[in-house]
């Protein structure tokens, strides 16, 4: 009897002991995870990044002209012909890059190059003024799809329109008669019009610019 009380009482500290150094394991923190869509996003007005799946932005590239809804502004500039600089009239596009350049001997002002000036007449020798003609511009045009341009060659009307475009090659329409394909410097003749594509303006995303600017000999 006493074995048995003796047994109990050592069962009873045993257990109490083990029960002390038990200690309560924490259940594991639950960690949130995040992910982002994979896309171009605009960082601020000037620059753009892409965006991968775990919301790290990498390739940041400047955009020159402002950036929107991820992506680089396209320059937009009035064509026309203009001063490039003090000594130079040249025609400018709409991405704003500069064609049929010009030398102006005496310089360029409001768009134009300075004019000779007169020759003056004297008693000893009567010098005839010759009037010296200004070399005509090339026609210049630009088109979308399905725009038509009326334009007078050789004293003749014709009917210009863009049948298709490509980023690198487009199709022209002179007078119902379509063209092959054709890329940015080269030259054809439909119709007795001598057509040259000097640059293809084609941004890819919805709403984009999609020209082609070609000049007529």
């Amino acid at each position: 009897m006493k074995k048995i009380i003796i047994f109990c009482l050592f069962s009873i500290t045993l257990f109490f002991l083990i029960g002390c150094v038990i200690e309560e394991v924490p259940e594991e923190k639950k960690e949130e995870i995040i992910i982002c869509t994979s896309e171009w996003k605009c960082i601020n007005f000037s620059f753009k990044a892409y965006q991968n799946e775990n919301c790290n932005l990498t390739d940041e590239t400047e955009c020159t002209y402002g950036c929107v809804n991820g992506s680089c502004t396209a320059p937009t500039c009035t064509t026309g012909f203009k001063c490039k600089d003090n000594s130079t009239k040249a025609f400018q596009t709409e991405n704003c890059s500069w064609i049929n350049e010009s030398d102006c001997e005496l310089g360029c002002e409001d768009d134009e190059c300075m004019p000779l000036p007169e020759v003056n007449e004297s008693e000893e020798e009567i010098v005839e003024e010759v009037e010296e003609e200004e070399p005509e511009h090339d026609i210049i045009g630009q088109l979308s799809i399905g725009e038509t341009e009326v334009r007078v060659v050789g004293g003749i009307e014709h009917n210009i329109s863009l049948y298709f475009l490509l980023p690198d090659q487009a199709k022209f329409e002179v007078d119902g008669t379509r063209s092959d394909w054709k890329g940015i410097g080269d030259n054809f003749t439909i119709k007795s019009v001598e057509i040259n594509i000097t640059d293809i303006l084609y941004q890819h995303y919805l709403g984009g610019m999609q020209k082609v600017i070609y000049n007529i000999k």
